[in-house]
């Protein structure tokens, strides 16, 4: 029921609600629901509840699912897509936390990229992380997610990173 619900209710409420309780099941067939709902619902929120959901069934499949779904013409989808693959602790997620890092526009995907990617402390995440702060983006949005990310990791060797990345008044300096 709650797959007809998802896929054919013309009403935005009900598909909202069959995505949310589609989260508490765990095989492969929800997975693809979801994984549909999130690349072709044409209402943005349904396509961010069918992400949200993805996370909580915690599996290979649905991290993978995510992963496939990071095309997202909607910035507000895509921001959802980057914040719950960054709720799984994967060498995918990570993988796709540097991709973002690296290559992100908008500041509030990037965001949450860098808070996905502060949780590894391999010396490939510090180096994504020392590249963002001697950037030049925008209002500087890298370097300070960069330094919020340093907080996380909690490395002093990062110290001279921050500090080469603070000239000519950048990082709030």
């Amino acid at each position: 029921m709650l797959y007809a619900q998802l896929e054919g209710s013309t009403n935005v409420i009900a598909r909202l609600r069959a995505a949310k309780q589609l989260g508490e099941e765990k095989d492969k067939k929800t997975i693809g629901k979801l994984k549909t709902a999130l690349n072709s619902d044409p209402f943005y929120g349904v396509r961010r509840r069918a992400s949200e959901a993805l996370p909580k069934i915690r599996s290979d499949g649905a991290l993978s699912a995510l992963i496939a779904s990071m095309d997202q013409a909607d910035a507000r989808v895509r921001s959802q897509v980057v914040n719950d693959i960054g709720k799984f602790y994967h060498t995918d997620a990570r993988r796709v936390a540097k991709q973002v890092v690296a290559s992100e526009k908008n500041p509030m995907i990037a965001r949450s990229a860098f808070r996905s990617l502060a949780k590894y402390r391999g010396a490939d995440a510090k180096q994504a992380i020392a590249a963002a702060l001697k950037s030049n983006t925008y209002r500087d949005y890298q370097a300070y997610y960069g330094q919020e990310a340093i907080q996380v990791i909690d490395d002093p060797t990062l110290t001279s990173d921050l500090i080469s990345g603070m000239g000519g008044g950048r990082c709030g300096a």
